[in-house]
């Protein structure tokens, strides 16, 4: 995982730029209140950007695969 933050403030212009990278990727559980794992989604390799210049705003995600695995009794499995 990395980070990287850059702010340029010259009188009236503002720029301000945040990226996240989680090369190892993200994962999710869902679960019930027993509790008993439901659903785990795992997201692999996934890039975050905001980007704000002046008043305009730009929320940028990338996600170079991921994989959705139902865990309880008569699921459908998919990976995407």
């Amino acid at each position: 995982m990395w980070c990287k933050l850059a702010v340029l403030c010259i009188d009236v212009y503002m720029y301000l730029q945040i990226v996240i990278r989680l090369t190892k990727g993200l994962g999710i559980s869902l679960v019930d209140r027993t509790p008993e794992e439901l659903v785990y989604i795992m997201f692999r390799d996934v890039a975050i950007e905001y980007v704000q210049e002046n008043e305009e705003q730009t929320l940028r995600a990338d996600v170079r695969s991921l994989q959705v695995t139902a865990l309880f009794v008569h699921a459908i499995c998919c990976r995407l």
